[in-house]
């Protein structure tokens, strides 16, 4: 009798998981937890018939135990929102536990003290457990037989134009993801800012005092700013309705600024955001901060909140998160110092967003609710906390640029969008779409801040940047900003006039 039953009881929850995010997940994201945990699979197999010298027994064992495994994340949510709001993080757990190790315990009980064969068991959860299998795979099979000709053929514009490498400088474009403009922080979190303005502005900095977004969501923003154009057309592009992110993806893996400074004789580099979308771009010669994060992806992270591993599941990733942060910080000015020619250096740092690991003056600190992904306790100080921690280590870093620079360097540094905490879920009102479509623009260009000006949105960067330094004509496009909601993501509405 084959035994399949408790590899695709490990694999099952992994699939069902991707089924339901395949607008925004790739194939390769799942590779790692296959592995994972198919090989815990081998290895609880051998070790349970060492134990038991019976194999059918040591397999329904197995199947039970990713079956209580997997489903706890899932009861544990339905719980904390209907029963445990009231009560204490780790009492919600231990009482939630106790059932649970109940259950496993009389199964093992029951499993090993028997005495029958338990032949049909075994092909009763083979069908079982083949079924469950059966309705993700389908749902896979069928969105990647449909036709994505776009995704597949789209290709970037190649560039082949040459610059005088000892007159070029180094550019730095940063991304401090959710980071709030003085009036969003005065008005909606009663913090005043200006201590790191006015460190900005004495070091030459042009501090804009009216910045907006284009997007209110992140890779928005990215495929737009880093293709030079709004990305509204991907809404034609894909089916009426569809929340399909992958072309915006390709459009940040394969784009069109790292090819153009990559033509003109640049070394282009990124660093792990610990976000899918910009842990690594292709089009980078340099991909740093990553080498140690194998176990520490978006992918990775849902599958043990999901699982019984919720208690402990954010202590997991907390110090490679940490590590990630760091490095960013680190590694930034050093790019210049790999090579002699110049450099672009592209960084997305998920600061001040959420979660909240950082005191002000980077103490290290845990989540009192263990979320990597909502539900943050301390919404307002934790965000305040690590806006400062940012200050602080953006302050380190700008003087490291400028300090061991050897040609002149271009320093711009803005936020994706304003932040989300007044973000609500079927609530969206005026204050929220004009507080995320808000954000800071700080532009460091000696000789040439005119280049810049007041309103000026992502889009329009690097052709300002291109055309006044490489004498390029790229258009500038009107700044505009288009909201859309998370159910329908390509369906923009222009809502510039309102905002402003």
């Amino acid at each position: 009798m084959i035994m399949i039953h408790p590899f695709l009881f490990a694999i099952f929850p992994i699939f069902s998981l991707f089924s339901q995010n395949l607008d925004s997940l790739r194939p390769n994201d799942i590779v790692f937890p296959l592995i994972v945990f198919l090989g815990v699979t081998i290895v609880l197999l051998l070790i349970f018939h060492y134990i038991f010298k019976n194999s059918i027994k040591s397999g329904i064992l197995i199947s039970l135990l990713w079956t209580i495994f997997f489903s706890y994340g899932y009861i544990f949510a339905v719980f904390d929102i209907s029963i445990f709001q009231d009560i204490d993080y780790i009492q919600q757990h231990a009482l939630l536990m106790t059932p649970f190790f109940g259950v496993l315990i009389i199964g093992i009980l029951i499993i090993t003290k028997t005495k029958r064969k338990l032949n049909n068991a075994t092909t009763i959860i083979n069908v079982m457990a083949i079924a469950l299998i059966i309705f993700p795979a389908v749902n896979i099979t069928s969105y990647y037989l449909q036709e994505n000709t776009n995704y597949e053929n789209y290709e970037t514009t190649n560039f082949s134009q040459n610059t005088k490498l000892e007159d070029a400088p180094n550019i730095y474009y940063i991304i401090l993801d959710e980071y709030s403009p003085q009036k969003t922080l005065q008005d909606s979190f009663d913090f005043d800012n200006s201590s790191f303005l006015n460190y900005l502005r004495e070091k030459g900095f042009y501090v804009l005092s009216e910045s907006y977004s284009n997007y209110p969501v992140t890779f928005q923003t990215l495929a737009s700013l880093l293709n030079m154009e709004y990305i509204n057309w991907i809404g034609e592009e894909i089916e009426e309705n569809s929340n399909d992110h992958h072309l915006a993806y390709k459009l940040i893996d394969n784009n069109k600024v790292m090819s153009l400074f990559k033509s003109k004789g640049y070394v282009t580099s990124n660093t792990d955001s610990g976000y899918e979308v910009s842990r690594t771009i292709s089009n980078a010669d340099l991909n740093l901060c990553g080498e140690n994060q194998i176990l520490n992806s978006e992918f990775l992270v849902m599958t043990l909140r999901n699982s019984i591993l919720n208690p402990i599941y954010v202590k997991m990733f907390e110090p490679g998160y940490r590590e990630r942060v760091l490095c960013t910080f680190d590694e930034i000015p050093k790019v210049q110092l790999k090579t002699d020619k110049p450099v672009f250096v592209f960084s997305h740092i998920l600061l001040p967003h959420g979660p909240y690991f950082w005191g002000p003056n980077g103490e290290h600190l845990t989540p009192g609710k263990y979320s990597l992904e909502s539900g943050y306790d301390r919404p307002i100080e934790g965000y305040l906390d690590q806006l400062q921690f940012v200050n602080k280590k953006m302050k380190i870093m700008i003087d490291e640029i400028l300090l061991h620079s050897n040609r002149q360097s271009i320093i711009i540094i803005q936020s994706d969008t304003g932040p989300s905490l007044n973000y609500q879920i079927g609530d969206v009102t005026g204050k929220m779409i004009k507080e995320r479509l808000s954000n800071v623009t700080f532009v460091y260009f000696p000789n040439n801040q005119d280049v810049f000006y007041e309103g000026m949105t992502p889009v329009n960067v690097f052709p300002l940047i291109f055309n006044a330094i490489f004498d390029e004509n790229f258009e500038i496009l009107e700044d505009k900003s288009y909201f859309s909601l998370e159910e329908n993501i390509f369906r923009f509405q222009d809502v510039t006039d309102f905002v402003r």
